[in-house]
């Protein structure tokens, strides 16, 4: 089942969070109270979904709403996208309306470099069109 996600799934949204983020090794710790913080703001601007089964979050979406960066408008950063299941599409597509209703600007989304090619793809069908190259900067632990 597809829904909006409510404070109640916090913990189980910022565990699918983590897990999503270990799929790659990191030179820095991972901040579980920061993701939480980061989930609860998503969550009170109404900008994230849950796929459930059996009451248990398997799917999550979010993103985090601001006022548009060099333009006049909102933009949105989704900053968690990862499923245990095929909810994707559809935790996508709640999104994507989200986006349309709320009249947001630009939306982005980061893939991560070790993603299927096929994520590209879907975000494209869903209106993502624009593509753009992200270098990353990540200090080393012993910096």
């Amino acid at each position: 089942m597809i829904r909006q996600a409510t404070f109640f799934d916090v913990d189980q949204c910022v565990d699918l969070a983590i897990e999503s983020v270990c799929q790659q090794k990191w030179p820095f710790n991972i901040d579980r109270d920061k993701i939480k913080s980061i989930a609860q703001v998503s969550i009170m601007q109404k900008a994230a979904w849950v796929s459930e089964e059996s009451g248990k979050i398997i799917g999550v979406v979010g993103g985090i709403i601001q006022d548009g960066a060099w333009f006049v408008g909102n933009q949105l950063e989704i900053v968690i996208f990862y499923c245990k299941d095929k909810s994707g599409m559809q935790l996508l597509r709640k999104l994507r309306d989200f986006i349309k209703e709320q009249k947001i600007k630009m939306a982005t989304v980061t893939l991560e470099s070790f993603m299927d090619e096929r994520h590209a793809k879907l975000f494209k069908r869903l209106g993502f069109r624009k593509q753009s190259t992200v270098c990353i900067y990540l200090r080393e632990s012993d910096e």
